[in-house]
């Protein structure tokens, strides 16, 4: 006896399968806290193109299923196809609607110090890109610049600074000023 499930019945029979094994269901925030849903699309996004060996920016968000699954569309083999991308706790699968062995998963690491996660994927048949994934929200990164900026601007001087390169030590202009 033979059994046809057609391409509807495959999809969710792989959506069940995906359900059942935590791939896609949203499960407990990390004990590092709440990720940023934008710091999850990064980490998807990035992870998807590492493991499909293209270039983060051909790797398009279609949207969001619920919350932590987003769905992203890729050109891959001679056509364009559609992923799924799960955040639960600390770890991203992904896996294809459209090819069913294509599936990966990758473990994070949040600081929310810093505001970035990050992780890490290797391709073993992709060596074009570095498997090390950060992804940092864009106000936590513009904070810590201004921080070090100022930083380095309220800094005491020196009281005891070398004389300029070539002087006596006199500033400019005061040779000829009258003590």
């Amino acid at each position: 006896m033979r059994l046809s499930l057609g391409k509807q019945g495959l999809a969710l029979a792989l959506l069940g399968w995906l359900a059942a094994y935590g791939a896609v269901c949203p499960g407990p925030v990390a004990a590092q806290g709440a990720l940023p849903a934008e710091l999850e699309i990064c980490l998807c996004r990035q992870l998807l193109a590492r493991f499909l060996c293209k270039p983060a920016a051909g790797v398009e968000l279609i949207g969001r299923q619920r919350t932590g699954i987003y769905v992203f569309n890729v050109f891959y083999g001679s056509k364009y196809s559609n992923f799924l991308c799960g955040v639960q706790g600390d770890i991203i699968r992904v896996s294809s609607r459209d090819i069913l062995r294509q599936q990966g998963a990758m473990q994070f690491r949040y600081d929310e110090g810093d505001g970035c996660a990050v992780g890490e994927h290797v391709n073993l048949e992709c060596r074009l890109f570095d498997p090390k994934i950060r992804c940092c929200k864009q106000n936590m990164q513009q904070d810590q610049r201004k921080r070090l900026e100022d930083q380095f601007w309220d800094r005491p001087v020196p009281k005891d600074l070398p004389p300029p390169a070539g002087g006596s030590g006199q500033t400019p202009g005061a040779e000829g000023a009258a003590p």
